[in-house]
């Protein structure tokens, strides 16, 4: 198991959440747009392990989901301050 400390990511409570390699960026069937994940959970020694999609619960995958939103929110309105000072 690798370390926490070792992943690329975000830690959110005792999980820590990575994006696979490639295009994580997926649509679904009715067009919406997510971002695919890998969750782990770390151990009190510090070691992550990967957990399946069941493990998660539903209030956990909201937590995510809010943070990633953030993220991407964050990085739109950085791009759209850069745009803003070039005009």
């Amino acid at each position: 198991m690798p370390k926490a400390n070792e992943l690329e990511g975000f830690r959110i409570g005792n999980y820590f959440i990575t994006f696979p390699p490639g295009d994580f960026i997926k649509e679904d069937d009715n067009g919406n747009l997510y971002a695919e994940v890998d969750i782990y959970g770390i151990q009190k020694d510090g070691s992550a392990e990967k957990l399946p999609p069941n493990k998660i619960s539903p209030e956990m995958n909201q937590v995510i989901n809010d943070e990633i939103n953030k993220i991407i929110q964050e990085a739109l309105d950085m791009e759209k301050g850069k745009i803003d000072e070039q005009n």
